[in-house]
């Protein structure tokens, strides 16, 4: 850690309050946003007998590393600001293919068994 304090201004305290206000209520629609995408993604699963589609899986990522780089804003662990005052991030990982989704500790991957 470092022994070295630094003090922060009122004013700069005032603005990330202020900052704080709207992205506590931008987390809060990004977690709904993020939920609804969940269910889809399961009565989707449900209905199709397959794993979401690429488009759809990307989304609920990168929805997911957005509300995870207002998370580090808001607890002093980045001090960019996110979206909208800098760049939508890219996704945390990756998503892998569909054909290797498949049940949980399913060996083949998820790959159709002929029989």
């Amino acid at each position: 850690m470092d022994s070295e304090q630094i003090e922060i201004g009122r004013g700069e305290t005032g603005i990330r309050i202020l900052l704080f206000l709207l992205f506590a209520v931008i987390f809060r629609l990004g977690t709904l946003v993020l939920g609804a995408v969940v269910v889809f993604e399961l009565l989707s699963a449900l209905i199709t007998r397959r794993p979401p589609n690429d488009r759809v899986r990307s989304f609920a990522n990168r929805a997911l590393s957005y509300l995870y780089r207002i998370s580090r804003y808001l607890t002093y662990n980045q001090s960019e600001l996110p979206f909208p005052f800098s760049d939508f991030p890219s996704e945390v990982e990756p998503s892998p293919p569909a054909s290797s989704l498949g049940p949980p500790g399913d060996p083949s991957g998820g790959a159709q068994r002929a029989g």
